[in-house]
């Protein structure tokens, strides 16, 4: 499942998609179908290489050495929506 964050400026959001309120910094696991309606609103930022798959696709780029890590090391444990 893929992990998003919410990098939004205006801090916590209500995502009906979701049907809950996200945290600002928060990270959330959600669907893949989710992660592709949410990441190219540029408020979301994909966490671990399922969601960073589904970035380069939606940006129609190839995945770098980068993207094959299993998500950063300050990913919040056990946040999830």
């Amino acid at each position: 499942m893929p992990t998003i964050r919410n990098e939004s400026p205006v801090g916590d959001l209500d995502v009906p998609l979701l049907r809950c309120i996200v945290a600002a910094g928060a990270v959330v696991t959600v669907t893949p179908d989710q992660a592709k309606r949410l990441l190219p609103q540029g408020i979301w930022v994909a966490v671990d290489k399922t969601a960073k798959t589904i970035q380069n696709e939606i940006d129609n780029v190839e995945p770098t050495a980068a993207d094959e890590d299993n998500g950063p090391a300050d990913a919040e444990e056990g946040a999830t929506a």
